[in-house]
């Protein structure tokens, strides 16, 4: 199965140049924190505060479970088996399944269902889905059936995102909204010490306490009224994501998983509540 499919590999780097390699490269950008750096506080921030949180949740579900997933099968990536399919390497050697190929599907979908009535969102779908699918074999990174298994998950985590998150929205309303957000808590905690996942249960925990504070003291932003509000927002809440991110780079502590995870919690505390307070107290003019 494997020579099969890394023939298919070899078949499409045939149109190999310095200048192709440098595509697929900006390609997996799209692959890394630091596109969901941008593209989280955009949306939660810059525009709709509900639209980011639904999308914030589905996509750290989909990184846990991409990642447990990767952990479980340990399926190793074309590159591991032959060097020379090597156009780039990447953090986690196992390829099972693609988590490029689950956002691939599920970032698209999610786009078109919530802009109905817009036509970029279907246009940019496909060729999201496209071409980073495809980057993910020209880089030799994944194989074919990583990507259908991405596919598959990511089909499924939109009907989560379709049809189950409502009905977590019906609950949350039911009961006190503090009440439902602290308890959460509790669970989220208990996944700390889960290994080489643990970070991402950071960030959650934050999250959550960071929507309890925003529900608590009203500190939820408004959609932007124009362009230029849109911009404002997001550009001062990336600027605080990669700023405790160069912080967190520069103070080195002996135990430097400590640093990232404090720093991940740091993160899902600015997106979730420091954020909207600070763009409130020094953005928002007050009536005296």
């Amino acid at each position: 199965m494997y020579t099969f499919q890394m023939k298919i590999i070899e078949f499409i780097q045939q149109i190999r140049s310095p200048f192709v390699d440098e595509i697929f490269k900006f390609l997996n950008l799209f692959d890394t924190q630091i596109f969901y750096f941008i593209l989280i506080p955009m949306i939660w921030v810059g525009y709709n505060y509900k639209f980011g949180i639904k999308l914030f949740f589905i996509i750290m579900i989909s990184t846990i479970i991409n990642e447990f997933l990767k952990n479980l099968f340990h399926q190793p990536r074309p590159y591991i088996l032959d060097p020379s399919l090597a156009v780039i390497h990447v953090y986690n050697n196992y390829g099972l399944p693609s988590g490029a190929a689950q956002s691939a599907v599920l970032l698209p979908l999610i786009f078109i269902n919530y802009f109905k009535q817009k036509k970029w969102p279907i246009i940019w779908g496909i060729n999201f889905f496209f071409w980073i699918s495809l980057s993910r074999l020209y880089l030799g990174v994944h194989f074919v059936t990583d990507l259908l298994a991405g596919w598959t998950i990511g089909l499924c985590l939109f009907l989560i995102y379709l049809y189950i998150f409502p009905l977590i929205e019906k609950v949350i309303k039911k009961y006190n909204t503090n009440y439902v957000l602290l308890f959460c808590q509790i669970p989220i905690i208990l996944l700390f010490f889960i290994p080489k996942i643990e970070r991402y249960f950071y960030i959650l925990s934050s999250v959550i306490f960071g929507i309890f504070l925003s529900n608590r003291y009203n500190m939820f932003l408004k959609n932007s009224k124009n362009k230029k509000e849109f911009f404002i927002r997001s550009i001062f809440s990336i600027a605080g994501i990669f700023l405790i991110s160069l912080l967190t780079y520069l103070i080195q502590f002996e135990a430097k998983l400590f640093t990232i995870n404090i720093g991940s919690y740091v993160m899902g505390l600015w997106i979730s509540f420091l954020c909207p307070y600070f763009y409130k107290r020094y953005f928002i003019p007050h009536r005296k």
